[in-house]
C-alpha cells in the first residue's frame, strides 16, 4: 500500500490541480491500494472547503486538520496515520508527471528509498536510466546533486526505514527540515534507486527565493545538529563546509529584508573568513558574495532586492 501525504496551507489555487495530478499519476501505474492524506495545517483561505469536496469524491483520501504549525508538524502528523507499506510526500503547489508513480513503484523490493529527477526551470535534464546509490554515495548525492538533493516530494520510502529508526521532521525548524530528515534516513539505507528521469514537477514558491528569511535562518540549527552528531562524524568536514554556504546565501537573504539577526549572523561570517577562505572555491558567485559581504552587506542585501525584482 502507498502512503501519500500532502501538507495544505492556504493553498486553495493549487490543491486541485495537485490532486488531480496525482490522482491520474496512480490510475496510470499498476498501484491498487493508496492512500492521500491531507494535513490542513490551519488554511484561512478556501482549503478546507476544496479538501472536504476532494473526500466526498474518493474514499481514499483522508483529511487531518490542525492548527498551523508549519509543514514539518504537518509531515509529521500524515507519518503517525499513514497504512501504507510505502510513503510518498508531495507538496500542494506542485504537480507530477503521469508516470511518476507507474516508474518509481515498479520493481522496488531491493530498495529503500526510490528517487527521481525534477523538472524546473533551475534542474538539469536527465536523460533516463537507473542508477543503484549505497548509503556514501547517496548522502553526497543530497548535498551536491541538484535532482537528488534534501527534498522529500521527489522520493518514495520504505515506511520501515522511517518507523524503525524513529525519524521525524524538526518541528522547530522551518527550512532545512526536509534535508535533515533524509540525512537521517540516508544513515539506515542498504540502496536507494536513482530513477534518472525527471518525473516530479516543481514550481517554485516566492518564499524559497526571497521572503520570510527569520524562517531560513533556522536552517542553520539543522547544520549545527548535524555537524554536532556522532552519527555523521565522517561528513562533518563536508557539513561544515556547506554550513558556511548556507551562511553566505542566508545573510544575502537577511540584509536584502533588512530582518532582525543580521548582525549577529555577519558575526559569525567574520569568525569564520579564514575557514571560508580556504575551503570556498575562488572561481564562484558564492566566493564573490563572501568577500562583499566582508566589505558592504547592505550592498549585497541591495543586489538580492534588485535581483528578485528581475525575477518578477
Amino acid at each position: 500500500m502507498l502512503s501519500i501525504i500532502i501538507p495544505c496551507y492556504n493553498c486553495e489555487k493549487s490543491i486541485v490541480k495537485c490532486y488531480e495530478s496525482v490522482l491520474k499519476s496512480i490510475k496510470h501505474s499498476s498501484i491498487e491500494n493508496y492512500e492521500i492524506i491531507f494535513i490542513n495545517d490551519g488554511s484561512s483561505d478556501k482549503t478546507g472547503d476544496i479538501l472536504l469536496e476532494i473526500s466526498m469524491s474518493n474514499t481514499s483520501v483522508v483529511i487531518i486538520n490542525q492548527l498551523n504549525n508549519g509543514v514539518s508538524s504537518a509531515r509529521n502528523k500524515g507519518l503517525k496515520v499513514a497504512k501504507g507499506d510505502w510513503i510518498s510526500f508531495i507538496d500542494s503547489d506542485d504537480t507530477v508527471n503521469k508516470n511518476f508513480f507507474d516508474v518509481m513503484m515498479a520493481d522496488n523490493q531491493e530498495a529503500d528509498i526510490i528517487v527521481c529527477g525534477v523538472m524546473s526551470k533551475i534542474h538539469p535534464k536527465l536523460n533516463g536510466g537507473e542508477q543503484i546509490l549505497d548509503k556514501e554515495t547517496y548522502i553526497n548525492e543530497i548535498l551536491y546533486n541538484l535532482n537528488v538533493f534534501g527534498y522529500v516530494w521527489n522520493k518514495i520510502y520504505r515506511k520501515e526505514i522511517i518507523q524503525n529508526n524513529d525519524i521525524k521532521f524538526l518541528d522547530n525548524v522551518m527550512f532545512m527540515e526536509d534535508k535533515y530528515f533524509n540525512l537521517q534516513c540516508a544513515l539506515y539505507v542498504k540502496s536507494v534507486k536513482f530513477i534518472q528521469e525527471n518525473l516530479y514537477n516543481y514550481f517554485e514558491p516566492t518564499t524559497s527565493a526571497y521572503g520570510n528569511s527569520e524562517k531560513k535562518a533556522t536552517g542553520l540549527f539543522v547544520w549545527d545538529k548535524l555537524i554536532a552528531d556522532p552519527m555523521y562524524t565522517d561528513y562533518k568536514d563536508e557539513f561544515k563546509k556547506e554550513k558556511m554556504n548556507y551562511l553566505i546565501w542566508l545573510l544575502g537573504q537577511l540584509y536584502a529584508e533588512k530582518a532582525n539577526g543580521r548582525e549577529f549572523f555577519l558575526d559569525e561570517l567574520k569568525r569564520n573568513k579564514n575557514y571560508i577562505n580556504v575551503v570556498l572555491s575562488k572561481l564562484t558567485m558564492k566566493y564573490i558574495q563572501f568577500k562583499l559581504l566582508l566589505i558592504s552587506p547592505s550592498l549585497v542585501g541591495w543586489i538580492v532586492r534588485k535581483r528578485q525584482v528581475i525575477r518578477n
